[in-house]
């Protein structure tokens, strides 16, 4: 079921502590929840500072041109966001230049309710006629909810990133 008076925009200054709460939630305690290996576990340890960290990185991307930042509110309140890099791969490849969906986050009482979904249309809708002519990102594997949202919206599995830790 569709929220009704969802209103996507792109992010402000305002937003950021919303955002951060929101990242915080979806991914640091998401991922503390997981069972994991030992090396995972390790790759994926924030420093304490992460959500300072977060935030003022997420400032440095509010009006970089190589960034698009989007929020959705209902009644004022941040109830999702995403932030996408317009990046370029290597000049060997014809389509050299690529959008990179780094962050998609719903508060979790908002989920299946159209919020990312929205998100996503609009941020097609924005770079349509860009010149760029395709969309990327990561997941992680464990999450099947988000795969299932992603290929929902036209994505295709491309690589598995592996992760070794280096032992002195």
């Amino acid at each position: 079921m569709a929220m009704p008076d969802i209103k996507i925009r792109k992010a402000e200054n305002g937003d950021i502590e919303q955002i951060v709460a929101i990242w915080r939630k979806d991914l640091i305690e998401w991922h503390n929840k997981l069972p994991t290996t030992k090396t995972i576990e390790k790759y994926w340890r924030f420093v304490d500072n992460a959500d300072k960290l977060f935030g003022e990185h997420l400032k440095q991307t509010l009006n970089s041109k190589k960034f698009t930042f989007l929020v959705a509110t209902k009644n004022d309140e941040v109830v999702g966001y995403l932030k996408a890099e317009i990046r370029q791969r290597w000049k060997a490849f014809v389509n050299a230049r690529e959008l990179y969906i780094s962050d998609v986050a719903v508060k979790e009482k908002c989920r299946g309710r159209g919020v990312g979904s929205a998100l996503m249309k609009e941020l097609e809708n924005r770079f349509r006629k860009s010149g760029i002519k395709f969309m990327t990102l990561k997941y992680d594997v464990e999450n099947t909810q988000t795969r299932k949202f992603y290929e929902k919206h036209g994505f295709e599995e491309e690589h598995l990133r592996m992760v070794k830790e280096l032992k002195p």
